[in-house]
């Protein structure tokens, strides 16, 4: 074998600097991101159903003179810093490499996957079907063996990447195939090719290179390589060794990769398909109840992997329904909190997909103290999914669809399964109905016939020991009109209370708008005016204010402005007078038109 390090020429094409799109989208939360790319890589290529993939994140040093061709690699840095001699950005990007390749020793995570297929495709050179040429020379390009895998962008690798201090990652892996070998890879930015004379007429290097066996046909260096003379497990079994070299590790990272991880992968955990370790921290099906209630969970992870975790465990309260649509049915799970717990609500519906990995969450509305989870299987709906996801793998985006006909169907889906989710969650507040469960006055909000009877209190003690499974089919949904107070469906956009109140022992002067009232037929009233009773040669009218037992607003769609009025009068009256008011910033009120009122019965 010949090694070398070989960054290839642009040839005229394109100039790179230190600031690129894909290394960007993983900046925020560079360790929390990282271990849910690196996670669903492995679980994307699982060997057997029957046992867990294994993750296996550690950390060490090596002297920095270890590092596979490092003169020539420092040689190319200073070829970069030539180039870039008048960019201050790309200078600074240039001497951090340097000092690090400097410096005695080096720091180097090793993250290695156990009952996987490896990076299958390594012993040739066409891209079809090939893991390893995606993964270590692709970019915007992935290649994964099942349809609904959990990455699809070919971007996650940026992730590893960006923890690099010197811009370094090898690769080594076995595949299932029998085949096995290694590649270093390194994103530099453009710099003068390292051959005088091509350099005297201007040559200059694409930025990525790689540490390669010149004599190879497909460059890829026959052994597998280790930085560790301690490690030699991927010489004898199937999977992907991933070595960063220059890992800068922050302080907590591990708690970041951890949280990050069962986060987006708890069902994977509970389920039995994943369990990791890192450094000294191990997470498997077995431990992770301990995990889970020990301060390696950070207060911002807390409220989500406990609540997914008692979700996914069956834990007492725990309600499971059916979501029946036209590509498939949906596992939907629902835990409401009682008081002395409900700061572990996350008010949210955690969507998650095949293969058990979060995609995003449904917001339920803040006053609905209630976590649930809604997890697609490996189906149509999984597959139409997965291809309009963004990059990041946090959204689905149906604007990715080109076909209109084909982005409004998605968008019906979603709205309905939307629908479906918050009507549930209602409901199961419904059937464990007592005072912590009523998020303020969203009771109101539902039929009555199941609150304060012996039907309502039997359902309230059954569900509390077995879980209430509904299938419900897909109905016609028919939405609110704008400006309709009450409507026919509430569930329609979702149950978001929104409270609003005001004190009825104070009438003071109300501001009216310059509108008319087009519900009452008056004329138009300009803003600067005040209504007052006035007295008359006989009494014609005169206000009252009538008691109530509760008084809600109900948020039924925000974008359309529309909201559900709920209150019960104590006492019957033939004639009324309704109003109702914006409280400003110093709570003024001003007087809002309105269009039509509905006067009935709740149902």
């Amino acid at each position: 074998m010949t090694l070398r390090r070989r960054f290839p020429i642009g040839d005229g094409g394109k100039i790179r600097g230190c600031s690129s799109g894909d290394d960007e989208l993983f900046k925020k939360m560079p360790y929390a991101l990282f271990g849910r790319e690196i996670l669903q890589n492995s679980i994307d290529v699982v060997q057997s159903d029957e046992e867990a993939v294994r993750v296996v994140f550690e950390e060490f040093e090596i002297p920095t003179k270890n590092i596979p061709g490092i003169n020539q690699y420092k040689k190319q840095v200073e070829l970069c810093k030539e180039y870039f001699k008048f960019s201050p950005e790309n200078l600074d990007f240039c001497e951090r490499i340097l000092s690090k390749l400097n410096s005695g020793k080096i720091n180097v995570l090793r993250i290695s996957d156990f009952n996987t297929s490896g990076l299958r495709g390594i012993e040739r050179t066409t891209l079809e079907n090939n893991n390893f040429l995606a993964i270590t020379k692709g970019t915007g390009v992935s290649i994964k063996p099942g349809v609904v895998s959990a990455g699809s962008k070919g971007v996650g690798k940026n992730a590893a990447i960006n923890l690099s201090g010197i811009r370094m990652v090898f690769y080594a892996t076995n595949t299932i195939d029998g085949y096995k070998g290694s590649l270093g890879v390194s994103e530099l930015i453009t710099g003068y090719i390292n051959d005088d004379a091509a350099k005297n007429h201007g040559a200059y290097t694409q930025g990525s290179g790689y540490y390669e066996d010149v004599d190879s046909d497909i460059n890829v260096v026959s052994d597998i390589i280790t930085f560790q003379p301690n490690y030699n497990e991927r010489e004898f079994k199937p999977g992907t060794d991933i070595y960063i070299m220059g890992f800068e590790a922050e302080e907590g990272w591990e708690k970041e990769v951890v949280n990050s991880a069962l986060d987006s992968f708890m069902a994977a955990f509970v389920r039995g398909k994943l369990e990791i370790k890192v450094n000294n921290i191990e997470i498997n099906q077995k431990e992770l109840g301990s995990v889970v209630e020990s301060d390696t969970i950070l207060p911002k992870f807390k409220a989500n992997i406990v609540s997914q975790y008692r979700l996914l465990k069956g834990a007492s309260g725990v309600h499971t329904y059916d979501i029946d649509t036209d590509y498939g049915v949906l596992e939907l799970l629902i835990l409401p909190y009682k008081k002395d717990e409900e700061y572990l609500a996350t008010h949210v519906c955690t969507m998650i997909r095949h293969p058990l990995m979060k995609i995003k969450n449904f917001d339920l509305g803040k006053n609905i103290q209630a976590s649930a989870i809604c997890v697609i299987g490996d189906d149509e709906l999984g597959k139409k999914l997965r291809s309009i996801e963004n990059p990041q793998h946090n959204d689905w985006e149906p604007k990715r669809f080109k076909d209109k006909s084909e982005r409004k169907e998605i968008v019906a889906v979603l709205n309905f399964i939307q629908d479906e989710i918050n009507r549930y969650v209602i409901e199961c507040l419904q059937l464990g109905s007592d005072s912590p469960l009523d998020p303020y006055g969203a009771g109101d909000f539902l039929p009555e016939d199941s609150f304060g009877d012996e039907k309502g209190k039997a359902d309230s003690q059954k569900v509390e020991t077995e879980k209430t499974v509904i299938s419900k089919k897909k109905p016609n949904v028919t939405r609110p009109k704008p400006g309709v107070a009450e409507s026919d469906n509430p569930g329609d956009e979702g149950l978001q209370p929104v409270i609003g109140g005001i004190d009825e022992s104070e009438d003071g002067p109300i501001m009216h708008p310059s509108d008319e009232n087009s519900g009452s037929g008056g004329p138009s009233h300009p803003g600067a005016e005040t209504s007052q009773e006035k007295e008359g040669d006989s009494e014609i009218f005169k206000k009252a204010n009538l008691k109530v037992v509760k008084f809600n607003v109900i948020c039924l769609n925000k974008s359309l402005g529309l909201y559900n009025v709920v209150f019960t009068p104590l006492e019957d009256k033939d004639d009324c007078y309704f109003r109702i008011v914006l409280l400003d910033d110093v709570n003024g009120k001003n007087l809002l038109p309105i269009k039509s009122i509905k006067i009935g019965e709740r149902t």
